[in-house]
């Protein structure tokens, strides 16, 4: 398996994007969807395979 060792000028472009995206959702105040989010949880531990 080989690593990338350089991007696309396409790729470094979307780093902002994506950087700015996620900054939102991080500094975001809106409340949860408590409900989504304990499926989101549920789903993520029977990925690893955690007994919940």
């Amino acid at each position: 398996m080989s690593l990338i060792e350089k991007l696309t000028p396409e790729q470094e472009a979307l780093i902002l994007v994506y950087r700015e995206k996620w900054r939102a959702i991080a500094l975001s105040t809106e409340r949860i969807d408590r409900e989504k989010a304990a499926k989101a949880v549920k789903a993520a531990y029977i990925a690893i395979d955690f007994d919940i």
